[in-house]
């Protein structure tokens, strides 16, 4: 188990450098780390909290799961599943803020592909609140011819799969969460800026905000011999334990890049893209305040743009963050929860499908883990 405590020496400027000191951390968040893994709730975990000041604590436990596992660090990556759709969700609010698109163009305006189809009348904010009336869910992989998976042609098919699926008129302008509205955004996305998903993320996440692990990890993608990188699920059709590679299906058919699931990365980097929220609505920068804000403020249907809030009673953030707090959950065991009003972005990160894709012991343990974060702060 390791922790430290960083301040960077400028607050979060693009290239900022950072200072590192070792310190103690408080024992009920290593215990706890320390039992999960134990318990096997997820082989190995990171997590990380941040302020908008910059400053950062961590914590890791565990290993990798790997067949030849090796202790987890805070260097450690983690497929992040879906917390790759608020960070897409950041593209295209930047793609806003310099005019590239708008949140009331329809689809078919930045998608010429979806023109003729049901889905050309969803606009970027039904999609991004995920109004759109697309169904939550379609194991469109299923369809894709097996050779064809993973290559340029079973990513077309992939898309082409999505635009055609019909849409639920009743349930356009309610909440449904729905992965393929993020395939869509993520193909429009690519469209308006003739840029890959990969670039974009690169050059704005990566570049811009200095979160140089948050990345995609296109099929194909050699394992560095200095990488360390969370194992995921012994895969039922890939015949494999996925390491490095998205454990996403609909994602890996379409090469390893989506809109919806496919990034990598490690806990202080997602904890410090969160705490960039923080600062931005606070008081804006790289996003407009009054965009970042919209962005995270709860709608009538229940959630936000490319966010989600926390809930009443039995949210995964616990009982102590406060009500305007917003986040997001990846189905591989990680989550981002950020707290407005205590002013911190908290990165949890673990391989729970390490155990299979029905282990659901970390539903008991993230709001626990979370309010032990909240009562470590006094």
């Amino acid at each position: 188990m390791t922790f430290a405590l960083y301040y960077p020496n400028d607050q979060f400027r693009q290239g900022a450098s950072m200072k590192t000191a070792t310190t103690g951390a408080p024992e009920t968040l290593s215990r706890r780390l320390r039992q999960g893994a134990q318990e096997r709730f997820f082989t190995g975990a990171c997590a990380a909290l941040a302020r908008d000041d910059g400053s950062a604590l961590e914590w890791s436990a565990g290993d990798t799961g790997c067949r030849r596992p090796r202790a987890v660090s805070p260097a450690c990556l983690f497929d992040l599943a879906s917390l790759t759709k608020p960070i897409v969700t950041t593209i295209a609010l930047r793609l806003v803020t310099e005019g590239a698109l708008e949140l009331e163009q329809p689809l078919r305006e930045l998608l010429p592909a979806s023109a003729c189809l049901e889905c050309g009348d969803c606009t970027v904010t039904e999609l991004l609140a995920h109004e759109s009336g697309l169904p939550a869910f379609l194991p469109l992989y299923e369809r894709i011819p097996d050779d064809e998976r993973g290559t340029a042609r079973g990513a077309a098919q992939l898309l082409e799969l999505t635009l055609k699926t019909p849409l639920d008129g009743a349930q356009r302008g309610t909440a449904v969460y729905s992965d393929l509205g993020f395939i869509l955004l993520g193909a429009a996305l690519e469209e308006v800026t003739a840029q890959s998903l990969d670039a974009l993320v690169r050059s704005y996440i990566g570049e811009a905000l200095g979160l140089s692990t948050l990345h995609y990890r296109p099929l194909g993608t050699p394992l560095g011999e200095s990488e360390l990188i969370a194992a995921t699920e012994p895969c039922p059709w890939r015949h494999r334990l996925l390491v490095g590679e998205v454990h996403d299906d609909n994602t890996w058919t379409a090469g390893g890049v989506s809109g919806q699931a496919g990034l990598f990365g490690t806990a202080l980097d997602v904890a410090r893209f969160g705490a960039l929220w923080l600062q931005w609505c606070r008081c804006g920068g790289w996003l407009h305040k009054a965009l970042a804000s919209l962005a995270i403020a709860r709608r009538s249907s229940g959630r936000a743009l490319g966010w989600d809030c926390r809930s009443a009673s039995g949210s995964s953030a616990g009982s102590l963050f406060g009500q305007r707090t917003f986040g997001h959950l990846g189905f591989t065991g990680c989550s981002l929860w950020i707290d407005p009003e205590l002013g911190i972005s908290v990165a949890l990160l673990t391989n729970r499908v390490r155990f299979g894709r029905s282990n659901d012991a970390l539903k008991a343990f993230r709001p626990a883990f979370h309010d032990a974060v909240v009562t470590s702060l006094g």
